[in-house]
């Protein structure tokens, strides 16, 4: 997805002067014209024009789209084109039913344009500030006879496979019906001959990807000379490393007998990334086997390996290994180490849950003052929030 970062003219608006001084902005002609209505209702009458919808997914704080609104919307010229081609509507996607629409459309960031046909079927999308020229160039782009007549996924189950309409089909369905996406991607790069490549096909490329079986994940291995020239060496290998990871962890792992192959899970990683970044991976992921498998006693040594003095690691990690020594670690040594992390956790975030934490692991080893004076403290934390009070209270009225 490209992003633009070009000036914009600014228009003036028009004022009208309403009684005793009242004015308010005149739009008219000189600004796109936003539906006043529900989605479904939009929707319906798009497809009864056969149109798109342009769709302004915004947020109230959101500084770049108050410029497009200010700036982008107000051009004469985006006006006309918007007005005259799109069915527009403009929804804040974090109240009413703009929630349920950011939901349905994976919209993530603001703002962010999409363009839908009456099927309800993003057609395209575009994210950030954009000037007004590329603004309407986009809106040219999208603005296809193909693209508001008849469900994109009809189309391409009854053969259409011309490559600017892959591209559309894969991006409305990508994230609804990834395997549809997944024969779109792989009907395109089947036929592709050149070896240039746009952002939509590095998109489709590497978004199509769902095991190293497939179709385009050959096609990344057979073009990296050319690919990473886009993407870079260390992009490319990362994302080699994330297709095969899942099988390499399988390969790893003995469930039965809860136990983790370190030397094969280092020697099949380190095809894809760095021996340093190889150990770190397998790091996460032995506490992560050895918690699935409730393999303690391997978590505990994994753990003491891994965090050692606890520095460089957030309180949400630290909190989250010491609770797990508490609840299934019982040799002293070992929850001292894990009672030195909860402090530092607590030096990075004085909270409820650090206290509580502290607490806790003090109480189990013995330390009873300290304990309910961290249990007290936690309390005082908790105020205002929906916390589960049971085991603080416990340590604080034991007698």
């Amino acid at each position: 997805m490209s992003f633009f970062q070009e000036k914009s003219m600014l228009m003036k608006r028009s004022l009208l002067t309403l009684g005793l001084g009242l004015s308010v902005a005149v739009w008219g002609q000189t600004s796109i014209k936003f539906e006043d209505t529900d989605f479904q209702t939009i929707l319906a009458k798009a497809k009864k024009d056969k149109k798109l919808i342009f769709l302004d997914a915004f947020a109230a704080w959101c500084g770049p789209c108050k410029m497009m609104e200010k700036n982008v919307f107000t051009d004469a010229k985006v006006a006309d084109y918007y007005n005259n081609n799109f069915i527009n509507a403009r929804f804040d996607m974090e109240k009413g039913e703009g929630r349920t629409l950011a939901q349905t459309y994976f919209v993530r960031s603001y703002p962010t344009f999409l363009f839908i046909n009456g099927d309800g079927e993003v057609v395209g999308q575009e994210l950030g500030y954009i000037p007004s020229d590329e603004f309407l160039k986009i809106a040219e782009k999208y603005n296809k006879p193909g693209n508001a007549q008849g469900s994109l996924q009809e189309r391409f189950d009854k053969g259409e496979r011309n490559p600017e309409f892959l591209i559309s089909f894969f991006k409305s369905a990508v994230k609804i019906n990834p395997l549809k996406a997944k024969q779109a991607a792989e009907a395109y790069f089947k036929a592709k001959t050149s070896q240039d490549f746009t952002n939509d096909e590095i998109n489709m490329l590497f978004g199509s990807i769902q095991s190293n079986q497939d179709f385009n994940y050959q096609y990344i291995v057979n073009h990296k000379d050319v690919l990473t020239k886009y993407i870079g060496n260390d992009n490319y290998s990362q994302f080699l490393f994330r297709v095969n990871i899942g099988k390499i962890i399988q390969d790893a792992s003995n469930v039965e007998k809860g136990s983790f192959d370190d030397q094969l899970f280092l020697r099949e990683t380190s095809k894809y990334i760095s021996a340093e970044e190889a150990q770190k991976a397998l790091n996460v992921i032995k506490l992560n086997f050895f918690q699935t498998t409730q393999n303690w006693t391997s978590y505990e040594t994994t753990a003491l390996d891994v965090f050692k003095t606890g520095d460089g690691f957030s309180a949400e990690d630290l909190v989250t290994v010491c609770n797990f020594f508490n609840q299934h670690v019982s040799n002293k040594t070992s929850l001292q180490q894990a009672a030195m992390w909860a402090e530092k956790a607590l030096m990075i975030e004085d909270s409820f849950r650090t206290n509580a934490t502290v607490a806790q692991l003090y109480n189990k080893l013995g330390k009873k003052v300290e304990a309910k004076s961290f249990a007290e403290s936690a309390v005082l934390h908790a105020k205002g929030q929906n916390v589960d009070l049971t085991e603080v209270n416990k340590i604080i009225n034991q007698k």
